[in-house]
């Protein structure tokens, strides 16, 4: 019986050579089969676009929603912000107790206090995952703004 040896990291070795090594020291070849993992494309000769999966980031919106309290915050009708260093979040709770999300970064302009990206909400995330109305997408906008207003956010919706 052979031993069976795996080796982490690639050997500059022809095919040949590698067989004649593993003959030599009774060992069976192993190929290691590296899982996919997102790959940068380049979109021109300095720019290049990331693909993050889709889990990664329902995880990291699961994580966040963990740390800003979600779930104590949709028991109070109204708009919630929850900072993150440069960046964070704006959450919406309807009177049934439905929560959304937009999120935003601080500006670098004296124009504007904060960015908010995407500038309308697209889902209920809580109590489940619904796609919003544009009725709905509407009216919590105009409350957004209405909001802002009142607490003396100067922000821009883009």
């Amino acid at each position: 019986m052979s031993k069976t040896i795996t080796f982490p990291f690639k050997i500059p070795l022809s095919r040949d050579a590698i067989k004649q090594l593993a003959n030599i020291f009774n060992v069976e070849i192993v190929e290691k089969v590296a899982t996919p993992s997102p790959r940068p494309t380049k979109i021109s000769p300095t720019a290049y676009v990331h693909t993050i999966p889709q889990k990664s980031i329902d995880a990291w919106a699961v994580e966040r929603h963990r740390k800003d309290g979600v779930e104590s915050l949709k028991n109070t009708v109204g708009f919630h912000i929850k900072k993150h260093g440069r960046t964070g979040s704006i959450y919406f709770v309807d009177p049934s107790h439905r929560v959304c999300e937009f999120d935003y970064e601080l500006s670098g302009s004296d124009e504007y206090d904060i960015l908010i990206t995407p500038p309308e909400p697209r889902e209920w995330f809580l109590p489940v995952r619904e796609i919003l109305s544009e009725s709905d997408k509407a009216e919590i906008i105009a409350k957004l703004k209405q909001w802002l207003t009142d607490s003396e956010i100067r922000a821009f919706l883009y």
